[in-house]
């Protein structure tokens, strides 16, 4: 008994419910039959293009289907605030009204208004009747797709190479960054994207970074990013972090059939620094603090900066110092002729292996190769040192050295040191071998002063080499 009574009220209930359930309007006509019924609800429902006014007047207006001359009922239509709405012109048989768009205030979305319609039959009771009118928005948006997202990439790389040109940044192609001076140009896009180049995975410390972020002028922006730069320079031996927020605010919203507006937003600048230093991007939401993204996150070494390095020096040198003077018969063509010459080891122009010392006014890295031409300030070293000997003491070399390649350098000079010279004449200029000598052969010791050139190569990359050529590294 008592299961048939739930299924009883069940039953009820779903009548109930389906009978309160609007009948929805198509054709947009309502049946004058269904006025003079108490109870009926009236639902029409559409979608509707915001900027399209007429649209809107059309989808939402409706008529009175089946009145007759005979029949004496008035009908009226009221808005949500009591307010009457004027039926238009209309013949026997239909009375149209139009609900405008001054009427609807459509909202983005789905927007659902309520409105009364009443039949007043002459002698009778006014019956009211519910009309809801539920109106959503037509989406505009286009599906995302490959073209689209590379269209948009394509206009973020446009604007930041329209900010290159305007500021005079080149590109090294060496090291694939864009710089002007020692500033590193990084761009990114409004969602993180790395723009042109990526920063550099080892850097060098006079580097400054700077970071420009290309956004949407006239586009709605509901978040800003934040940056953070955390690094550290020595001798100063201060950690630090440094960060930056701006929010992508738009002048005005791009009412999406204006064309997106780029503009390129400086975040600041950054560095140098020493040892390494990290980048972090994050976005975060104006409205919701917890919905922050991290969307780009980098750490950089930069490569340890020399200013003096040792090296090892192979010279020509103009200081002559002839070794083992001896006199001899002097020949020419095979030919005794009866006389005496000098015969010596090295009486001419030298080689020497040497040992020296480089100073970099500007500091050295030697994991990337030399910038510029052979006078850039940046490849120019001060030398000095010494032959590589016995006799340290007796021969002293000071020049300056330009870099060719990664440890490597040419070097032009002064050369200082003691020479074996002939006493009783002036023999600066003879020729061992074949000048006459006439006299007593006694040789002395001078301090003289000789050009060297040669070229110079950092102990570091030479023991790699003979590791190289040793067959290992034992």
């Amino acid at each position: 008994m008592l299961r048939l009574i739930v299924l009883l009220l069940f039953s009820c209930c779903t009548i109930a419910v389906l009978i309160a359930q609007p009948k929805k309007i198509t054709n947009k006509l309502i049946d004058y039959s269904d006025l003079k019924k108490a109870g009926t609800g009236f639902l029409i429902e559409f979608e509707y293009d915001k900027k399209n006014p007429a649209e809107v007047a059309d989808k939402a207006s409706f008529s009175i289907n089946g009145i007759s001359s005979a029949d004496v009922g008035l009908i009226e239509v009221k808005n949500d605030k009591g307010i009457p709405l004027k039926p238009g012109s209309h013949a026997t048989d239909k009375l149209p009204y139009s609900i405008t768009k001054n009427i609807l205030v459509l909202d983005k979305g789905t927007s659902s208004h309520k409105f009364t319609i009443t039949y007043s039959p002459t002698g009778g009771t006014a019956i009211d009747h519910d009309l809801e009118i539920k109106a959503t928005e037509k989406s505009t948006e286009k599906p995302i797709t490959g073209a689209t997202i590379t269209t948009e990439i394509n206009s973020y790389i446009a604007k930041a190479n329209e900010y290159i040109r305007q500021n005079e940044i080149k590109e090294d192609r060496k090291r694939n960054i864009y710089m002007k001076g020692n500033q590193v140009y990084i761009f990114l896009s409004e969602d993180g994207s790395i723009l042109k180049s990526d920063l550099p995975t080892t850097a060098i410390q006079e580097y400054v970074y700077h970071f420009i972020v290309i956004s949407c002028k006239n586009c709605k922006h509901t978040s800003k990013l934040k940056l953070e730069v955390e690094g550290s320079y020595n001798p100063s031996y201060l950690n630090f972090v440094l960060n930056e927020d701006k929010e992508l605010q738009s002048e005005k919203e791009n009412n999406k059939h204006d064309p997106p507006i780029y503009e390129a937003i400086h975040y600041g600048s950054y560095g140098p620094f020493t040892d390494s230093f990290k980048v972090k991007v994050s976005k975060i939401d104006v409205e919701d603090q917890k919905k922050d993204q991290v969307i780009f996150e980098r750490s950089v070494k930069i490569a340890k900066l020399y200013h003096v390095s040792i090296s090892t020096g192979l010279f020509n040198t103009t200081l002559k110092n002839p070794q083992n003077i001896e006199i001899a018969d002097r020949i020419q063509s095979g030919v005794a002729m009866g006389d005496s010459t000098l015969i010596a080891d090295d009486p001419k122009m030298r080689g020497v292996i040497t040992i020296m010392a480089t100073y970099y006014p500007g500091g050295r890295s030697f994991l990337f190769p030399p910038t510029g031409n052979i006078f850039d300030p940046s490849r120019i070293g001060v030398l000095v040192g010494a032959q590589l000997n016995d006799n340290l003491q007796e021969n002293f070399f000071l020049g300056l050295s330009s870099d060719f390649a990664r440890g490597g350098s040419f070097a032009i000079g002064i050369h200082c040191g003691r020479r074996n010279f002939i006493t009783g004449g002036d023999y600066s200029d003879f020729n061992y071998g074949t000048d006459k000598f006439i006299g007593e052969l006694k040789v002395k010791k001078e301090w003289d002063i000789g050009i060297f050139f040669g070229a110079v190569i950092d102990a570091r990359v030479a023991l790699q080499l003979f590791k190289g050529i040793g067959g290992g590294d034992n």
